[in-house]
């Protein structure tokens, strides 16, 4: 599941298990291959999940700022999220 929250002008949106690298949100998704490994066997549905994805790096792509996509799961983002 995920969760938006709204801070000011400001949405966070926690993607849930959508994702667990940040890369996988950038222009040209990456991940590190074990990470996308692990990701596909545990997928119940793989392309769901990655058609979900594709969902969030549009969101996040198309609303800069406004909308902060992040993932618990990624320590990378959850420590972005904190300090913001």
């Amino acid at each position: 599941s995920s969760d938006l929250v709204r801070e000011g002008d400001r949405w966070w949106l926690h993607a849930g298990d959508a994702y667990f690298h940040h890369g996988e949100l950038e222009p040209t998704a990456r991940c590190p291959p074990g990470l996308s490994l692990f990701q596909a066997i545990l997928a119940v549905d793989g392309p769901a999940r990655r058609d979900n994805r594709e969902r969030l790096r549009a969101l996040a792509r198309g609303h800069g700022a406004a909308v902060r996509v992040f993932s618990a799961h990624d320590p990378v983002e959850l420590d972005r999220a904190h300090a913001s």
